[in-house]
């Protein structure tokens, strides 16, 4: 009995001492924000905290920050998500997602990220940029849907620092008013059969280091997706027989309306302006 008794007891003592153990254990802190919060290793499977719902998790074992239909609404001052060091973080997309910030941007980028997924993102700021890449760091863009609306669309510095974008196999909507919807970037990379669809005539320049029509930076929605494939005209069916049938054609006259061109003024927009944080 009293052998039973020691036993019990250094089998509680154990249970007791690694409880201690794992209730002492560090906390791992990651170098990346959500509305403010810093990830940490206590709640990487669901990241809570004040204007945050849906559900996020982060695996820190392949840097990937999946956004499941969440909703990042943040009091003034405080950033969406902030990368602050994770580099090529990838944040992954799944159903319908959106941040709202406000007096700053909603996503800030100090290190290469990447943001993919089938899912959506919708990202506004009502002062600073949508999205700020800050110097020599490259943000991609390789699937789904993102969506940015700000003072800036999607914005480095000044454009001479390294503050790249790539859009490849993926649909990007920007409109920044009135400094550039993207702007302040070192270049623009377009890949898996993207291109500029509109405005009309919109290009890169490596000069200006904005998307430009004539020379006039755009501070309307800039569209970059795959063309829609143009589908051929049915053919009408070929009719075989023994006899051919003479068919009589009519000629039919239209009158041909002449229209009056179309005159369109440029639209007067501001000087170049570098956005900071």
């Amino acid at each position: 009995m009293r052998r039973i008794y020691t036993l019990l007891s250094a089998l509680l003592a154990v249970l007791i001492l690694n409880t201690f153990e794992t209730q002492a254990a560090p906390l791992t802190y990651y170098e990346l924000y959500i509305g403010g919060t810093q990830v940490s290793s206590g709640g990487l499977s669901s990241i809570r905290g004040r204007g945050i719902k849906g559900k996020i998790s982060y695996n820190p074992k392949t840097k990937t920050l999946t956004l499941n239909n969440a909703n990042i609404s943040m009091v003034r001052g405080i950033n969406g998500i902030s990368n602050t060091g994770i580099d090529d973080l990838i944040i992954n997309l799944i159903g319908e997602n959106e941040i709202n910030a406000l007096g700053v941007s909603g996503i800030i980028l100090n290190a290469n990220t990447i943001i993919t997924g089938e899912g959506s993102l919708r990202v506004t700021s009502d002062y600073h940029s949508g999205i700020y890449i800050q110097p020599n760091t490259t943000l991609t863009i390789s699937g789904g849907t993102v969506e940015v609306k700000g003072k800036t669309g999607i914005s480095g510095f000044d454009g001479i620092r390294g503050e790249k974008l790539v859009v490849t196999d993926a649909t990007l909507k920007a409109t920044g008013s009135p400094y550039g919807s993207l702007c302040n970037l070192t270049s623009l990379t377009l890949g898996g059969g993207c291109q500029i669809i509109s405005p009309e005539g919109a290009s890169f320049s490596s000069e200006l280091h904005f998307v430009n029509q004539n020379g006039t930076r755009i501070i309307t929605q800039v569209l970059i997706t795959k063309p829609k494939e143009q589908t051929p005209p049915e053919s009408e069916p070929v009719v075989t027989d023994k006899e051919q049938i003479p068919v009589q054609k009519e000629q039919i006259s239209v009158d041909k309306e002449e229209t009056a061109p179309v005159v369109t003024e440029p639209v007067a927009t501001d000087e170049k302006q570098a956005v900071t944080e």
